[in-house]
C-alpha cells in the first residue's frame, strides 16, 4: 500500500504542475486537455491526501504491534528458560513470530531510508532494533 500511495503522490505532483502550466498557456482555447488533466491530478491529489495520513497512523500502530511483540518474546524467553524441555511447538510458533517481525522491519526500514520514500514513515522506524 505504501508504494502505490507514494507513486500516486509524485505522479500527481507533477501532473498539477504540468496542468496549472498547460492551463494558463492555454485560456482561449477550447482544448478540454488541460481541464481533464487538472482534474485527474486534483483527484489523485485528494485520494494521496487522506490515504497519506491513514498510512501514516497505521505504520505508528505497527510500531507499536512490534515492541508489544518484542516484549511478549523477552518474557516468554524468560519463562520458558524455567520450564521444563518438551515444549517445542511453543518455540517454533515464537521462532515464526519473530521471523515475521523482523521480515516487517526489515521492509520498513528499507523504504523509510530511501530518499522520496522517507516523508511516508515516521522517523521511529529507524529507531527500532530486529528481535534476536
Amino acid at each position: 500500500m505504501n508504494l502505490v500511495i507514494n507513486l500516486l503522490f509524485w505522479v500527481a505532483m507533477p501532473l498539477c504542475v504540468i496542468a496549472s502550466y498547460v492551463a494558463t498557456r492555454m485560456k482561449d482555447s477550447r482544448n478540454p486537455a488541460p481541464t481533464i488533466l487538472a482534474v485527474v491530478a486534483f483527484f489523485w491529489l485528494i485520494v494521496v491526501g487522506i490515504a497519506w495520513p491513514t498510512n501514516y497512523i497505521t505504520k505508528i500502530s505497527e510500531i507499536v504491534e512490534f515492541k508489544a511483540i518484542k516484549s511478549t518474546i523477552e518474557v516468554a524467553r524468560i519463562e520458558d528458560t524455567l520450564r521444563p524441555k518438551g515444549l517445542e511447538y511453543e518455540r517454533v510458533a515464537l521462532t515464526l513470530r519473530v521471523i515475521e517481525a523482523n521480515k516487517w522491519l526489515a521492509r520498513n526500514q528499507y523504504w523509510a531510508n530511501r530518499y522520496l520514500f522517507d516523508i511516508f514513515y515516521p522517523d521511529e522506524i529507524s529507531d527500532l532494533k530486529p528481535i534476536k
